[in-house]
């Protein structure tokens, strides 16, 4: 990884833009508004298309917890009266 990314960083300075896109993302520099200009269009749809993903897994994640914490909650309540 670490030739890849120096190859990819010497690359960036000679102004490739698909290989500048590739430096930034392998140092993590795509998470910067400021950097995402100089990302190439697959690049920036790929971070989206992730960051859709993440988002929409979180949600079912968070409502499938949330569902297990009523029927929890539920089954203390019904102990509680016995």
């Amino acid at each position: 990884n670490i030739a890849a990314l120096g190859i990819n960083f010497f690359l960036y300075i000679l102004g490739v833009n698909h290989y500048r896109s590739a430096a930034i993302q392998m140092l993590g520099l795509h998470h910067f508004n400021f950097f995402l200009p100089y990302l190439t269009v697959e690049h920036r749809n790929s971070i989206r298309s992730n960051l859709f993903h993440s988002r929409k897994f979180n949600r079912k994640k968070n409502s499938q917890i949330n569902n297990s914490l009523k029927r929890f909650n539920i089954r203390i309540l019904i102990n509680e009266r016995i």
